[in-house]
C-alpha cells in the first residue's frame, strides 16, 4: 500500500480491512489452518458482549462514612447515603457526571444517579436507611424537595429557616416534622405573619418550631424586624453644659 495514494482517512481504513481480511485467511506457512480457522475454533465462543455503554474514566477518592450514614465528597459540595451499617468505615468512591459508586472492600455498598443535582444536596435512598428514618420519611409523604417548595409559597425567609432547621439534624429526615409543622403555622396565622416571624427567628439565630411559634403567639412578628447592622446609638439631647469641640478651636 506504500505507492498508493490516498485522500481521507475513511479510505486508508478502508484498503487497511481489505488486506486484513486477505491475512486472516491466509494458511500460516507450514500449517493448514488460518489466523480466521484458529479464531473460530478457539476463541470466538469465549468472547462476551461489549457493554452497552462505553467506558467512562472516571475519578475517585475516599471517604468515611459519617454517623448520618452520608459520606461528602468535597470536590462536588453533595452528600450521598450508604448501608446506615456502614456508619464510620473508610470507603473507596468512583464518580462521573452521571452516576456515584461507593466500595468497601471491593464491595459495591451503594450507587447513585447524579442527575439533577444541587450544591449542598443531600442524596438519600430509602434502602440505605435505619426502619425509624425511613417511617419518619413515609410519614406524610415528607421529603426536603417538597418542604423546600411549600416554603418557597411562604416567602423568602420562611424557606431560608426550613433550611437551617434541616442542617442542624444529623439526619435530615428528623428535621421534617419539625419543618412541616413551621409551614402548618400558616393556617392559623396567615402566610404573611410566618413570614414575618421567621425574620425574627433568624435575627436572634433560634431557628426551631418553638421559637418561631412563641413569635406568633407573643405577637413579636407585628414588631419591626432586628436591623441586620449594628444599632446607631441615640443623638444627645441639646444642654446648656455640653460646650462641644468648637470651644477648644
Amino acid at each position: 500500500m506504500r505507492k498508493r495514494t490516498f485522500t481521507s482517512i475513511g479510505e486508508v481504513n478502508h484498503a487497511f480491512c481489505q488486506k486484513v481480511d486477505i491475512l486472516n485467511v491466509k494458511r500460516y506457512k507450514g500449517s493448514d489452518f488460518s489466523r480466521r480457522e484458529l479464531f473460530e475454533k478457539n476463541e470466538q465462543r469465549l468472547l462476551k458482549r461489549l457493554l452497552a455503554n462505553p467506558f467512562v474514566l472516571k475519578s475517585v477518592s475516599k471517604a468515611t462514612v459519617q454517623p448520618n450514614y452520608h459520606i461528602e465528597l468535597r470536590s462536588i459540595h453533595e452528600y450521598f447515603s450508604v448501608p446506615y451499617v456502614y456508619a464510620g468505615k473508610r470507603v473507596n468512591v468512583l464518580w462521573d457526571n452521571h452516576s456515584l459508586e461507593v466500595y468497601l472492600d471491593n464491595k459495591r455498598i451503594a450507587v447513585h444517579n447524579r442527575t439533577g443535582r444541587r450544591y449542598g444536596k443531600y442524596n438519600t435512598l430509602l434502602e440505605n436507611m435505619p426502619a425509624n428514618h425511613v417511617k419518619a420519611t413515609e410519614l406524610r409523604g415528607l421529603s426536603e424537595e417538597k418542604l423546600i417548595a411549600m416554603a418557597r409559597k411562604v416567602g423568602h425567609k420562611g424557606t431560608q429557616i426550613v433550611s437551617q432547621v434541616i442542617k442542624t439534624y444529623n439526619y435530615p429526615q428528623q428535621a421534617f416534622k419539625s419543618c412541616n409543622a413551621i409551614l402548618l403555622l400558616q393556617k392559623q396565622y396567615g402566610k404573611e405573619r410566618l413570614e414575618s416571624a421567621c425574620v425574627h427567628a433568624l435575627a436572634t439565630e433560634r431557628c426551631c418550631y418553638i421559637a418561631v411559634k412563641n413569635i406568633l403567639k407573643s405577637g413579636l412578628d407585628n414588631q419591626l424586624p432586628f436591623s441586620d447592622g449594628p444599632t446607631p446609638p441615640p443623638a444627645t439631647p441639646p444642654r446648656d453644659n455640653v460646650r462641644g469641640s468648637g470651644h477648644y478651636s
